[in-house]
């Protein structure tokens, strides 16, 4: 079977050889998705930690990939990050309005 274009680009040597840099060996791959934000449909993301989803024991073990198609602007919503956040956690919960979602509880 063909592999999706995510985990094509996840799993290339040049990208496995920078996430084992980072996080050691050895490197695995665990989940790969795509969010389609079409404009003027959905809603904006919330602030919160990825393994608030993961739930890996020592989340500077694991790392995700962002990979914007389209320009990614202050005003269309790009992401913002939290400069030494992974070496906290902090406590999430379910978004009212999108259960899947998580949200940070400051």
């Amino acid at each position: 079977s063909a592999e999706s274009p995510q985990h094509s680009g996840a799993t290339h040597p040049k990208v496995v050889d920078i996430v084992t840099r980072f996080i050691g060996d050895p490197v695995l791959f665990s989940l790969d998705q795509m969010f389609l934000k079409p404009p003027q449909h959905g809603i904006g993301t919330s602030w919160h930690q990825d393994n608030a989803y993961f739930l890996i024991d020592d989340p500077r073990k694991g790392t995700g990939m962002w990979i914007a198609i389209h320009d990614a602007t202050v005003e269309n919503g790009t992401m913002h990050i939290v400069p030494g956040s992974y070496n906290e956690r902090y406590d999430h919960r379910n978004s009212r309005s999108s259960p899947s979602m998580r949200i940070c509880v400051l």
